[in-house]
């Protein structure tokens, strides 16, 4: 699992969004806001992630698994890998499709939503990330129940 990523109390946890489409990358974000969290940061590519990777200290991910061009979000994945903070991908592709073949081994256990999906499939996805981190939480001694 991932190692407990110490914050101070008065800085809530910033999230990532990496997501193509302008319209699902806004509902992310609003989902997140709903959510209760306050610092959310949204790249539409993959170097546009990995730039805030560098500047921003992201404690939670979500990845559009393909972006735009045949691009994929794996180089960011593995950033987050390797920094262990947690992610999990949200994606219009099916096994069907060849996401299961597609995704490296390394990346098998980051949990996966398919698109379309409803803020409570984002939620419970984020409840199973998030246990046993309760530092990842949008404020100190709240939940996401």
């Amino acid at each position: 699992m991932f190692p407990s990523i110490p914050r101070p109390p008065s800085k809530p946890p910033a999230v990532l969004v990496v997501e193509d489409d302008p319209i699902i990358g806004l509902d992310l974000c609003e989902t997140f806001t709903d959510l209760g969290y306050v610092s959310i940061h949204n790249a539409t590519s993959a170097s546009q992630a990995l730039s805030i990777l560098e500047t921003q200290p992201i404690a939670l991910a979500v990845l559009d698994y393909v972006l735009e061009r045949g691009a994929t979000s794996l180089p960011v994945a593995d950033t987050l890998l390797v920094r262990s903070i947690p992610y999990l991908f949200i994606t219009g592709v099916s096994d069907y499709d060849g996401f299961g073949k597609g995704i490296p081994f390394r990346h098998a256990t980051a949990p996966r939503i398919e698109k379309p999906f409803v803020p409570t499939t984002l939620k419970a996805t984020l409840l199973l990330l998030l246990r046993g981190r309760p530092h990842l939480l949008p404020a100190a001694g709240t939940t996401l129940e």
